[in-house]
């Protein structure tokens, strides 16, 4: 969480108690205290506004806002234990229960290809285990924010874009899980030996 995100939420918190308490005293007295009302209003409109903001920079905050190389996504790249247990709740998603010992990882070799073990989303969830081609670009249509490309060998060929990011120093690959404003990722982790 950085700064930014955290004086939003305080800045909604504030204005939503502070709204709450003029609308409940003007709701009290109710003896012609405009004031009350006005101010309560406003503080309530505020505290949408901040709540909004405050989402939109939640979400919007896990890209990493600077050029990645391709040096520094060669490796393997494990799906975390969270992500794979969040997969088999229901949300809005068909839940996903995988079967004992698959794994579910990306293996980007530095000359470009790669092997996908994980899940895809579409028509339905399900694993797939294949090969394919991989190589940083940057994203359309956003400065400085890179976007990992594979091309898997599957069907007639599938693309797909999926994100970089960065918590506490540690570099992660992740995609979104269902619907993106669900906030939901799926998150790859650097491989531990």
């Amino acid at each position: 969480m950085n700064i930014w995100t955290l004086l939003l939420g305080l800045a909604f918190l504030g204005s939503s108690i502070l709204g709450l308490v003029c609308l409940t005293i003007f709701a009290v007295k109710r003896n012609g205290k405009a004031v009350l009302w006005v101010v309560g209003t406003i503080m309530t409109c505020w505290a949408v506004i901040f709540g909004l903001l405050y989402l939109f920079i939640r979400v919007s905050d896990l890209r990493l806002h600077r050029l990645v190389t391709s040096a520094e996504v060669v490796g393997t790249w494990d799906l975390s234990e969270d992500s794979l247990a969040m997969t088999a709740t229901d949300n809005a998603m068909d839940p996903y229960h995988p079967a004992k010992n698959v794994v579910h990882q990306l293996e980007l070799h530095a000359d470009g290809r790669c092997q996908y073990r994980s899940l895809l989303q579409w028509p339905k969830v399900h694993y797939v285990d294949c090969t394919g081609t991989w190589r940083v670009r940057p994203d359309s249509t956003t400065k400085n924010v890179s976007q990992l490309e594979l091309s898997l060998e599957i069907d007639r060929g599938y693309s797909m874009a999926l994100e970089f990011g960065e918590e506490d120093g540690r570099f992660f690959i992740w995609d979104y899980w269902g619907d993106p404003d669900s906030g939901d990722i799926l998150r790859y982790n650097r491989h531990v030996n």
